[in-house]
């Protein structure tokens, strides 16, 4: 392993462990339960778990993050999908890009930590988000079970592509 390598890894490290630390620090101040957690993330949709780890996989392979950074520090091609992971993860799991009125603090906690497993140096070998998300199913006797994001409408969103391109 090269230098740099080596370096970038122990960089990318570091920042999850800080990233952690801010989430985990987030869910004290908020006191976030374990069961609010669990029910929050067994509200994601089986569709976005299934798209978060081919996100995560692809990242993790170098793909995406060398295709974005060419060249500069992979990092911040890392950063940018973590970045890109907790967007999506909060519009799933509340229908809004806020980070107030419609976000539960579980619901910033979750897309924190979807966002940290995008992130994450080499998470992209095992399914550990779908693993996560189907314990909180289980745990939660398949109460939030969604194979669907909530209000995605396919009809719909094939009629506007439609009107796009027509």
């Amino acid at each position: 392993m090269e230098k740099k390598e080596v370096m970038g890894g122990l960089a990318k490290i570091l920042l999850s462990a800080g990233f952690l630390s801010v989430l985990f620090w987030y869910g004290g101040e908020h006191n976030i339960t374990i069961q609010q957690s669990t029910e929050t993330l067994a509200k994601v949709s089986l569709l976005f778990v299934a798209f978060i780890e081919l996100l995560d996989r692809y990242a993790d392979m170098g793909k995406l993050y060398g295709k974005f950074a060419k060249g500069r520090n992979e990092i911040l091609g890392a950063l940018l999908f973590g970045g890109v992971g907790f967007a999506l993860a909060l519009w799933a799991l509340t229908g809004t890009l806020t980070l107030s009125g419609a976000s539960t603090p579980a619901a910033l906690f979750v897309a924190g930590l979807t966002s940290l497993y995008i992130f994450a140096p080499d998470t992209g070998k095992d399914p550990w988000y779908f693993i996560a998300w189907l314990g909180a199913t289980l745990a939660t006797h398949f109460q939030y079970l969604a194979i669907l994001p909530q209000g995605y409408n396919p009809i719909a969103h094939v009629i506007s592509w439609l009107v796009v391109l027509l």
